[in-house]
């Protein structure tokens, strides 16, 4: 049934799929009205997301990726070369760790 687990039905016996979606904590509260979705900035919306914890946003004005920006990004997706960029602090984040090399390791030996 579409949309089992935004009417409710979370149980073992009925949607037995969406249950055990339910006890790993999904769908997972990526956006809500802290973290929001913008699909186009515009220079109205800055002191909007000012109040926000997070937001994703798209863009296609150069102005808000400069260094002088009001809104410095963490991750900007240049999607016309396909490059992605990380602010200084961001990367150690987003590295791998060393389990994560591991296990990557393992896949491409099978």
């Amino acid at each position: 049934v579409p949309g089992g687990l935004w009417l409710g039905y979370n149980s073992a016996g009925f949607q037995g799929t969406y249950s055990r979606y339910g006890i790993y904590g999904l769908p997972l509260q990526l956006f809500h009205s802290r973290c929001s979705v913008f699909p186009h900035l515009s220079l109205q919306l800055l002191d909007q997301l000012r109040s926000h914890r997070g937001f994703l946003v798209g863009c296609s004005n150069k102005v808000f990726i400069s260094s002088g920006t009001p809104l410095p990004a963490d991750v900007v997706v240049d999607l016309s070369t396909g490059e992605v960029s990380f602010a200084s602090g961001v990367l150690s984040l987003v590295a791998p760790s060393r389990g994560d090399k591991k296990w990557t390791q393992g896949i491409q030996d099978r």
